[in-house]
């Protein structure tokens, strides 16, 4: 089906009147040439009269893939980008070979088109296996987001991060409350005490606010 001598399409019109493109077009700014024009046309009529395979095109009226003019997509249809290129047979016959982007009524190998460098749909291509695994995987990830423990647990988790919040809030300001009486005991006893009885008091000032320190960090090690 896809040797290279089945893939070269005849002109159906006459084309002796037709000087051929020395070179090349530039591919975004340009004059098709006026046989590549009448390749397209008749690749279009092909599509039109066909009936080798059906292909949702989302026309309003298929008989309209043969005509210039603008056409309006419906329903659920899937356009399609064609081509065509201009050649010469190995017994110098003009024509030309043509493709078409993705895949067609759901396949890439068609008769009279250019098939695919790289074939994704073959039954032993990696793709196929991978594409399984992956839709196998997406079946599982939708089926446990739609069991309702995963909104019962994400709602006691969410209630879980804001008591945590809330009680680091009060430890911090509890913190903040202690340094301040801490700072006060410390300056009256600078200005009433002295010598050991100074000394004991700075002593367990210290030892408060170590104890304080380690109360913080009790929520943290229990969050972690």
């Amino acid at each position: 089906m896809h040797q290279p001598e089945q893939l070269f399409t005849r002109f159906n019109a006459t084309v002796d009147q037709f000087d051929l493109p020395s070179a090349f077009t530039f591919p975004f700014y340009y004059q098709p040439h006026p046989l590549c024009v009448l390749a397209a046309n008749e690749l279009q009529q092909h599509l039109a009269t066909q009936t080798a395979w059906q292909h949702d095109f989302g026309l309003t009226d298929e008989q309209q893939l043969a005509t210039d003019e603008p056409t309006t997509v419906t329903g659920n249809g899937t356009g399609k980008m064609f081509g065509v290129l201009l050649v010469r047979s190995p017994q110098g016959e003009l024509g030309y070979l043509s493709a078409f982007s993705g895949k067609i009524a759901e396949q890439n190998l068609l008769p009279n088109f250019v098939p695919p460098v790289f074939d994704m749909l073959a039954e032993e291509c990696f793709f196929r296996t991978e594409l399984e695994e992956i839709t196998a995987l997406n079946s599982q990830v939708k089926a446990l987001t739609a069991n309702p423990l995963v909104a019962e647990l994400t709602q006691q988790l969410a209630q879980y991060k804001a008591d945590y919040q809330a009680q680091e809030a009060q430890q911090r300001q509890a913190m903040i409350d202690g340094r301040a009486a801490r700072k006060l005991q410390r300056q009256q006893a600078d200005q009433t005490l002295g010598g050991q009885e100074l000394a004991a008091v700075v002593d367990d000032l210290a030892k408060q606010s170590v104890a304080e320190k380690k109360r913080t960090q009790v929520p943290k090690i229990r969050m972690g």
